[in-house]
C-alpha cells in the first residue's frame, strides 16, 4: 500500500500541476464552462454516493459508508473546488 500511495500522490502532483498550467490559458468563457462541469460532477459524485455499499467492501477495502464519503466530499468541495 505503501508504493501505491507514493505513486497516487505523484499522481495527484501531476494533476494539480496540469490545473495550474492550463487554467492560465484558459479564457473567462472557458473558466466558467470549467466551473459548470465541476458542478455538474460534483453533483453526480454526490448522488452516487449516497447509494448504500456492501458491509463487506467497507470492511475489506475500506470504503468509507455513505455519511462519511458524503462529508468527506463537502470537504474537498470546500477547500479545493471553492
Amino acid at each position: 500500500m505503501a508504493r501505491i500511495a507514493e505513486d497516487e500522490t505523484r499522481h495527484a502532483e501531476l494533476s494539480w500541476a496540469i490545473d495550474d498550467w492550463a487554467h492560465e490559458r484558459l479564457s473567462d468563457t472557458e473558466h466558467a464552462t470549467l466551473r459548470e462541469a465541476r458542478r455538474r460532477a460534483v453533483e453526480t459524485l454526490r448522488a452516487e454516493l449516497t447509494q448504500p455499499l456492501d458491509a463487506e467492501l467497507i470492511a475489506q477495502a475500506g470504503m468509507p459508508p455513505p455519511e462519511v464519503a458524503a462529508a468527506l466530499l463537502t470537504s474537498l468541495e470546500r477547500e479545493l473546488w471553492a
